[in-house]
């Protein structure tokens, strides 16, 4: 029934295209003959394309650790930021007061979120060093994935645990003494260096966490003020018992960002990894293509071939034009492996990668298709994709050829700020893959 008033339409716009001033029809039907082949052949291409530069500031993420990963290899995050001063200390000016004030420690308090991959069963070692010059945000106020800033020599912290994700687990690292003591002397005598957050960040630039052999997973922490913090333990020394006192310093993330470390050797991708090249074809990738949105990875898709679709009739079109991807199965829902991305978009490029502004959206022509992931968690591969209906952009295609080609650019929208990943194989790997299903219509034979 749905192709039979299929071809009706296509019948009506048929007729109704035909018609021209002058001409009398009368009570006569024009003889149009349509029909609907489907096509679950067609040729799709894919190649994994590297990102020259991946922003990573201005997000409300922590991420620190290590993760070897046979598709990903070796993966080191760490995060830079900076603290707020604080207001809330009343003290006394008299110099006996300032005698009774005890310095207790410094810590730097994070707590997890549900970010995470690698072997969490295996200990974390987290350290800290004190950033030896300020972050400063580039002409677009903006950080990256490869910034880089000079940190002092020696660690300032060091703590090793059992990361639990998905938990609400508080991570407290004691920071030096020697730093702890110095800050409280500052606030003790109302130094210019604690005065205002400008005066903070030029003495006291941040810090920089980052991870250490032997950990094995990547953790995600809330770069919240309510829950990324240094606290300032001390205690104030009269005739009666100690009373203790704690002052908060809490993270400013607007120049907080994530530095990448990434070392593909060994892995499906590991042509990335050379500066002059910034796309790998899947045929030269074990037929996989993939698309990373730490490592600034992201997956392009072609159909060269479809012109010769326009072979089995004059006149023909796409109906209907649906992108099927299938996540390469092994790739994910495994215990050190991230998780598949929510969401995908697909902008449209040309052959140099180049955005040509366009992307693929609903039929209200506003929001972005996303993908409309299907996972399922018995992990059956044939059960879990994602899907586009690409009909408009398959219709464009007909007759381009050369540099009026376009692609699609499947992108995560969350780049820079997740750690999710996504592996596709092409038409030659097993199992399920990616595959364009076109209903084509083909009229006027």
């Amino acid at each position: 029934m749905k192709r039979f008033f299929l071809s009706l339409v296509l019948a009506s716009a048929f007729f109704a295209g035909c018609t021209r001033e002058g001409m009398n029809l009368g009570n006569k039907w024009v003889d149009v003959r349509t029909r609907v082949i489907m096509i679950d052949t067609c040729t799709v291409e894919i190649s994994s394309v590297i990102l020259d530069s991946i922003v990573t500031s201005g997000g409300n993420t922590i991420f620190a650790g290590i993760r070897e990963s046979d598709w990903w290899g070796r993966t080191e995050l760490s995060t830079c930021m900076m603290f707020r001063t604080t207001d809330d200390y009343s003290g006394s000016d008299t110099p006996e007061y300032s005698e009774n004030v005890i310095f207790d420690s410094l810590t730097l308090h994070i707590a997890p979120d549900d970010s995470f991959c690698g072997d969490t069963l295996v200990p974390m070692t987290l350290t800290a060093y004190r950033l030896a010059e300020e972050l400063a945000l580039d002409d677009n106020s903006r950080l990256y994935a490869h910034s880089e800033f000079k940190t002092e020599p020696e660690e300032i912290a060091r703590k090793t645990f059992m990361p639990h994700p998905l938990r609400d687990t508080l991570v407290e690292i004691r920071l030096s003494d020697e730093l702890g003591q110095e800050l409280l002397d500052k606030v003790v005598n109302a130094d210019a260096d604690i005065e205002d957050d400008e005066n903070f960040a030029g003495w006291f630039k941040g810090l920089m966490l980052k991870a250490e052999d032997p950990t094995k997973s990547i953790l995600g922490f809330e770069a919240s003020d309510s829950l990324c913090m240094l606290k300032l333990y001390y205690s104030i020394q009269d005739y009666s018992e100690p009373e203790g006192h704690v002052l908060e310093f809490k993270i400013d993330t607007t120049r907080m960002f994530t530095h990448v470390d990434a070392d593909l050797s060994g892995t499906a991708v590991e042509g990335l990894m050379d500066k002059n090249t910034e796309e790998v074809s899947s045929r030269e990738c074990d037929n996989l293509a993939c698309s990373s949105s730490m490592l600034g990875i992201y997956t392009k898709i072609g159909f060269p071939y479809l012109n010769d679709l326009r072979s089995i009739a004059d006149h023909c079109s796409a109906a209907s034009a649906q992108l099927v991807i299938y996540p390469k199965a092994g790739s994910y829902c495994k215990p050190n492996y991230s998780g598949l991305p929510p969401t995908m978009n697909l902008y449209v490029s040309d052959e140099n990668n180049i955005s040509t502004g366009g992307a693929i959206t609903d039929s209200d022509g506003q929001s972005l298709q996303s993908g409309s992931l299907q996972y399922d968690e018995m992990m059956f591969p044939e059960s879990t994709y994602y899907t586009y209906d690409i009909t408009d952009f398959i219709n464009g295609q007909f007759g381009k050829i050369g540099v009026n080609r376009n692609f699609l650019q499947m992108i995560d929208p969350d780049y820079g700020f997740t750690m999710n990943e996504l592996v596709i194989g092409d038409q030659l790997s097993e199992g399920y893959n990616i595959k364009l299903v076109i209903e084509l219509a083909v009229y006027n034979e």
